[in-house]
């Protein structure tokens, strides 16, 4: 029998109009929560090159271990050269970039975090982990998830 989340990748690539593959990607601390896959597009190397003044986006699927989680916000940090450097979001709030909804009541359901932004052209090139942190509406860690990334000209 077929099940609605195992579509939510090919579904996704389809209405946002991205070639979804698996990332690779780090737990780094998830709490009551697996990370099943992470796409990041455009992601066709490893690290993953992101080019400067294009989009970009990731999506993190994941399943609840303990039912009732309500999300609060976002957090995403670049790690380079050992230092945590914040990248603030315009939409921190978790439960608007997922579809499915808040609270995550399913430990059946895979979650999908969506998340799309511009590259600035002012970044510098360089190699770096990009840390998503999803957090509880008390804060504490639910998901941690890392990325090896490249951010460069595009060819």
């Amino acid at each position: 029998m077929w099940r609605f989340e195992l579509l939510i990748p090919i579904l996704t690539s389809v209405i946002l109009g991205v070639e979804v593959s698996n990332t690779p990607f780090r737990d780094c601390g998830s709490v009551n929560a697996s990370v099943e896959h992470v796409h990041v597009n455009p992601c066709h190397t490893s690290p993953c090159s992101l080019y400067k003044g294009n989009n970009a986006s990731i999506i993190i699927e994941f399943r609840v271990h303990t039912p009732n989680i309500m999300p609060g916000n976002a957090i995403v940090m670049g790690v380079v050269s050992g230092m945590e450097i914040p990248f603030p979001l315009k939409e921190p709030n978790i439960c608007k970039s997922i579809d499915q909804g808040c609270p995550l009541n399913s430990t059946e359901k895979i979650y999908a975090f969506k998340f799309e932004t511009n590259i600035s052209e002012d970044y510098p090139s360089l190699n770096f982990h990009v840390t998503w942190k999803l957090l509880n509406n008390l804060n504490a860690t639910f998901l941690c998830v890392q990325v090896p990334l490249a951010l460069t000209q595009k060819p």
